[in-house]
């Protein structure tokens, strides 16, 4: 049993998954990061497959700082709080809030373990892209 940040037993993220199609599609397509924005459909399409829809309530992490990054994720609803530990000391980077936004992707593309950690602040909504789709769209797509 994982604990977060206020102490709390936070539930784990296969407890709220879903795999509604049509929500996927739409979070990806209404992307604010250039690098799903230009995405062809065919590609959008390829990584939706792939997604799944996590559903996290308030106080539960999407991901740890120091742990293997397994999922990309795409922000489609809630507010979400980002930490990092300095010196052994917990201290807040900032609130994320906005359809759209993509997380983990600076640590995914340099090949490193999660730099930070990621708190649903409220009840939320994001598209869970495992690594490997976004590898394997990178490597084997000649126009990606």
């Amino acid at each position: 049993n994982r604990v977060n940040f206020f102490g709390e037993r936070v539930v784990t993220l296969s407890d709220a998954l879903d795999t509604d199609p049509a929500t996927r599609i739409k979070a990806l397509t209404s992307c604010q990061g250039a690098t799903l924005a230009k995405l062809s459909k065919e590609h959008i399409k390829s990584l939706a497959d792939n997604s799944i829809v996590a559903k996290p309530k308030e106080g539960q992490e999407l991901f740890v700082e120091g742990d293997d990054i397994q999922y990309l994720y795409v922000l489609a609803r809630g507010i979400y709080k980002m930490f990092q530990k300095v010196d052994g000391k917990e201290f807040l980077l900032g609130t994320i809030s906005g359809a759209g936004q993509i997380v983990g992707e600076r640590d995914f593309l340099a090949s490193k373990a999660h730099s930070t950690t990621l708190v649903a602040e409220t009840e939320g909504t994001a598209i869970a892209i495992p690594a490997h789709a976004v590898e394997d769209l990178l490597t084997k797509k000649e126009d990606v």
